[in-house]
């Protein structure tokens, strides 16, 4: 019985859905900043979508590029674990050929 057990499709689950958050934080953040703020007259709703695109479009934009990264590290670890999996059984096969 193994020590250690990985569950590869809840990593790779993992992996898309954290691409997946950044793809719409990237979209909805886009869809926001391509609006014009002249195409609202009331002034204050306008300072607020033109604050909302600014602060808070760039906070969205670095937590999309953050939850990109994460799946990128994250792919990293899947193939080093899928790396050591195929060491460990040709290495059993090795032994088991003695």
């Amino acid at each position: 019985m193994p020590d250690v057990r990985i569950d590869y499709t809840a990593l790779e689950t993992t992996r898309r859905t954290l691409g997946d958050i950044g793809d719409v934080l990237k979209s909805s953040t886009n869809a926001v900043s391509d609006v014009p703020s002249a195409a609202v007259a009331q002034g204050d709703l306008r300072d607020r979508l033109q604050d909302m695109s600014g602060f808070w479009g760039n906070s969205l934009r670095k937590l999309s590029g953050f939850a990109e990264e994460a799946g990128t590290g994250l792919e990293g670890i899947v193939d080093a674990f899928r790396g050591l999996d195929e060491q460990i059984a040709a290495s059993m096969e090795t032994e088991g050929e003695s």
